[in-house]
């Protein structure tokens, strides 16, 4: 997301704290809203929004170039 320091700290806290809320959110309510009477687990769903939100960085970060590659070689 980011080359600084600064920022990747706080792209990292806030990323933490949406798969934190959302994933238990999810855990307690998702069921509910789906139809589903089981139990989910927190720590499960946590990590499932977690994955998601990688999966979403990793499509629309910014891309970045190799270190020690120039550009006109990349191309």
């Amino acid at each position: 997301m980011t080359n600084r320091l600064e920022a990747q700290v706080a792209w990292s806290v806030l990323f933490a704290t949406i798969s934190a809320v959302l994933g238990y959110v999810f855990a307690g309510y998702g069921p509910l809203w789906f139809g589903g009477n089981d139990a989910v687990s927190a720590a499960g769903m946590i990590a499932t929004i977690s994955g998601v939100i990688l999966g979403l960085a990793c499509l629309f970060a910014p891309h970045r170039s190799r270190i020690g590659v120039s550009r006109e070689r990349e191309a």
